[in-house]
Protein backbone atom coordinates (compact mmCIF):
# COMPACT_ATOMS: atom_id res chain seq x y z
CA UNK A 1 0.00 0.00 0.00
CA UNK A 2 2.93 2.65 0.72
CA UNK A 3 3.32 2.06 -2.86
CA UNK A 4 0.60 3.59 -4.11
CA UNK A 5 0.75 6.34 -1.57
CA UNK A 6 4.19 6.95 -3.70
CA UNK A 7 2.59 7.28 -6.81
CA UNK A 8 1.07 10.82 -7.61
CA UNK A 9 -3.15 11.01 -8.31
CA UNK A 10 -2.48 12.01 -11.70
CA UNK A 11 -0.78 9.11 -12.86
CA UNK A 12 -3.53 7.09 -11.49
CA UNK A 13 -6.21 8.50 -12.88
CA UNK A 14 -7.80 10.31 -9.61
CA UNK A 15 -8.24 13.67 -8.53
CA UNK A 16 -8.44 13.09 -4.91
CA UNK A 17 -8.92 10.05 -2.48
CA UNK A 18 -13.32 8.91 -2.98
CA UNK A 19 -14.00 5.77 -0.39
CA UNK A 20 -10.12 5.00 1.21
CA UNK A 21 -7.72 6.67 3.18
CA UNK A 22 -5.21 5.26 0.83
CA UNK A 23 -5.74 5.91 -3.05
CA UNK A 24 -6.50 2.81 -4.76
CA UNK A 25 -6.63 1.44 -8.81
CA UNK A 26 -9.23 -0.56 -10.22
CA UNK A 27 -7.64 -3.54 -12.23
CA UNK A 28 -10.03 -3.25 -14.85
CA UNK A 29 -10.85 -0.13 -17.48
CA UNK A 30 -14.36 0.85 -17.19
CA UNK A 31 -16.02 2.77 -19.68
CA UNK A 32 -19.77 4.63 -20.17
CA UNK A 33 -20.33 3.29 -23.72
CA UNK A 34 -20.36 -0.39 -22.34
CA UNK A 35 -23.18 0.89 -19.94
CA UNK A 36 -24.66 2.13 -23.01
CA UNK A 37 -24.90 -1.24 -24.55
CA UNK A 38 -26.58 -2.86 -21.27
CA UNK A 39 -29.51 0.02 -20.88
CA UNK A 40 -30.62 0.01 -24.35
CA UNK A 41 -31.20 -3.39 -24.24
CA UNK A 42 -33.39 -3.54 -20.95
CA UNK A 43 -36.49 -1.87 -23.21
CA UNK A 44 -36.15 -4.84 -25.39
CA UNK A 45 -35.83 -7.27 -22.92
CA UNK A 46 -38.98 -5.77 -20.82
CA UNK A 47 -41.09 -6.08 -24.00
CA UNK A 48 -40.23 -9.49 -24.22
CA UNK A 49 -41.27 -10.43 -21.15
CA UNK A 50 -44.61 -8.48 -21.08
CA UNK A 51 -45.53 -9.87 -24.20
CA UNK A 52 -44.69 -13.68 -22.94
CA UNK A 53 -46.35 -13.68 -19.98
CA UNK A 54 -49.68 -14.05 -21.57
CA UNK A 55 -48.38 -16.50 -24.10
CA UNK A 56 -47.22 -18.56 -20.97
CA UNK A 57 -50.68 -18.43 -19.60
CA UNK A 58 -52.45 -19.80 -22.78
CA UNK A 59 -49.96 -22.39 -23.21
CA UNK A 60 -51.26 -24.79 -20.89
CA UNK A 61 -55.28 -24.74 -21.58
CA UNK A 62 -54.12 -25.13 -25.34
CA UNK A 63 -51.87 -27.92 -25.18
CA UNK A 64 -54.86 -29.90 -23.15
CA UNK A 65 -57.19 -29.05 -25.62
CA UNK A 66 -55.04 -30.04 -28.33
CA UNK A 67 -54.35 -33.30 -26.40
CA UNK A 68 -57.98 -33.96 -25.65
CA UNK A 69 -58.92 -33.25 -29.44
CA UNK A 70 -55.62 -35.78 -30.32
CA UNK A 71 -56.87 -38.32 -27.60
CA UNK A 72 -60.03 -38.88 -28.87
CA UNK A 73 -59.14 -38.72 -33.22
CA UNK A 74 -57.01 -41.52 -31.92
CA UNK A 75 -59.71 -43.42 -30.21
CA UNK A 76 -58.42 -43.63 -26.68
CA UNK A 77 -61.70 -41.80 -25.56
CA UNK A 78 -65.28 -41.58 -27.11
CA UNK A 79 -65.84 -38.25 -26.33
CA UNK A 80 -69.03 -38.54 -25.32
CA UNK A 81 -68.71 -37.33 -21.66
CA UNK A 82 -66.42 -34.31 -22.58
CA UNK A 83 -66.02 -33.79 -26.30
CA UNK A 84 -63.40 -32.62 -27.98
CA UNK A 85 -62.86 -28.83 -28.80
CA UNK A 86 -63.95 -29.03 -32.44
CA UNK A 87 -67.32 -30.39 -31.46
CA UNK A 88 -67.65 -28.01 -29.18
CA UNK A 89 -67.24 -24.85 -31.88
CA UNK A 90 -68.81 -26.63 -34.06
CA UNK A 91 -72.02 -26.58 -31.53
CA UNK A 92 -71.33 -23.10 -30.53
CA UNK A 93 -71.49 -21.88 -34.07
CA UNK A 94 -74.42 -23.90 -35.15
CA UNK A 95 -76.36 -22.59 -31.70
CA UNK A 96 -75.66 -19.25 -32.32
CA UNK A 97 -76.82 -19.38 -36.24
CA UNK A 98 -80.03 -20.40 -35.53
CA UNK A 99 -80.30 -18.42 -32.32
CA UNK A 100 -80.87 -20.99 -29.74
CA UNK A 101 -77.82 -19.89 -28.08
CA UNK A 102 -79.09 -16.36 -26.99
CA UNK A 103 -82.20 -18.10 -25.45
CA UNK A 104 -80.01 -20.57 -23.44
CA UNK A 105 -77.82 -17.55 -22.08
CA UNK A 106 -80.91 -15.62 -21.23
CA UNK A 107 -82.78 -18.41 -19.32
CA UNK A 108 -78.71 -19.28 -17.78
CA UNK A 109 -78.35 -15.62 -16.88
CA UNK A 110 -82.38 -15.19 -15.22
CA UNK A 111 -81.89 -18.46 -13.31
CA UNK A 112 -78.49 -16.89 -11.77
CA UNK A 113 -80.63 -12.97 -11.01
CA UNK A 114 -83.37 -14.92 -9.16
CA UNK A 115 -80.90 -17.53 -7.22
CA UNK A 116 -78.86 -14.23 -6.53
CA UNK A 117 -81.63 -12.48 -5.41
CA UNK A 118 -83.39 -15.09 -3.68
CA UNK A 119 -79.58 -16.11 -1.70
CA UNK A 120 -79.48 -12.14 -0.36
CA UNK A 121 -83.06 -12.24 0.29
CA UNK A 122 -83.12 -15.22 2.61
CA UNK A 123 -78.71 -14.82 3.90
CA UNK A 124 -80.11 -11.47 4.61
CA UNK A 125 -83.47 -12.06 6.93
CA UNK A 126 -81.32 -15.14 8.51
CA UNK A 127 -78.70 -12.58 9.91
CA UNK A 128 -81.42 -10.13 10.82
CA UNK A 129 -83.10 -12.61 12.91
CA UNK A 130 -79.36 -13.93 14.57
CA UNK A 131 -78.44 -10.66 15.07
CA UNK A 132 -81.72 -9.73 16.74
CA UNK A 133 -81.84 -12.65 19.12
CA UNK A 134 -77.87 -12.01 19.82
CA UNK A 135 -78.68 -8.81 21.03
CA UNK A 136 -81.63 -10.58 22.68
CA UNK A 137 -79.33 -13.20 24.29
CA UNK A 138 -81.48 -15.78 23.18
CA UNK A 139 -79.38 -19.41 23.49
CA UNK A 140 -80.48 -20.44 19.71
CA UNK A 141 -79.07 -17.13 18.20
CA UNK A 142 -75.64 -18.30 19.00
CA UNK A 143 -76.18 -21.66 16.54
CA UNK A 144 -77.91 -19.87 14.11
CA UNK A 145 -75.01 -17.08 14.12
CA UNK A 146 -72.19 -19.98 13.93
CA UNK A 147 -74.30 -21.48 10.93
CA UNK A 148 -74.45 -18.37 9.29
CA UNK A 149 -70.68 -17.56 9.78
CA UNK A 150 -69.61 -20.96 8.04
CA UNK A 151 -71.93 -20.16 4.93
CA UNK A 152 -70.10 -16.61 5.13
CA UNK A 153 -66.82 -18.10 4.80
CA UNK A 154 -67.49 -18.62 1.09
CA UNK A 155 -67.68 -15.26 0.23
CA UNK A 156 -64.29 -13.96 -0.46
CA UNK A 157 -62.54 -11.64 1.20
CA UNK A 158 -65.18 -9.46 3.08
CA UNK A 159 -67.07 -12.74 3.79
CA UNK A 160 -64.57 -14.90 5.07
CA UNK A 161 -63.05 -12.49 7.14
CA UNK A 162 -66.45 -11.92 8.98
CA UNK A 163 -67.26 -16.03 9.20
CA UNK A 164 -63.35 -16.39 10.65
CA UNK A 165 -64.02 -13.33 13.31
CA UNK A 166 -67.72 -14.85 13.90
CA UNK A 167 -65.92 -18.42 14.24
CA UNK A 168 -63.73 -17.07 16.84
CA UNK A 169 -65.65 -15.52 19.05
CA UNK A 170 -68.68 -17.80 19.11
CA UNK A 171 -67.08 -21.31 18.32
CA UNK A 172 -64.58 -21.49 20.77
CA UNK A 173 -65.33 -22.72 24.44
CA UNK A 174 -64.26 -19.04 25.61
CA UNK A 175 -66.91 -17.65 23.36
CA UNK A 176 -69.52 -20.12 24.57
CA UNK A 177 -68.99 -19.90 28.20
CA UNK A 178 -69.43 -16.00 27.79
CA UNK A 179 -72.49 -16.91 25.88
CA UNK A 180 -74.33 -18.87 28.28
CA UNK A 181 -73.15 -16.79 31.06
CA UNK A 182 -75.07 -13.57 29.61
CA UNK A 183 -77.49 -15.41 27.98
CA UNK A 184 -81.51 -15.63 29.10
CA UNK A 185 -82.72 -19.14 30.41
CA UNK A 186 -84.73 -20.98 28.39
Amino acid sequence: MRALEEIPPSRLGMTAPVAFVVRVMSVFFMTAAAEQSTTQSAPAKRRLVRLARPALGLLLPVAIAVFWEYAVWMGWSNGRLVPPPSVIFKTFFELSQTGELQSHAFATVTRVAFGFFFGVVAGTIAGAIAGWGLLDRRPWARTLAIVLGVLALFDIPFGTALGIYTLWVLATSGGEMEYRSIARPV
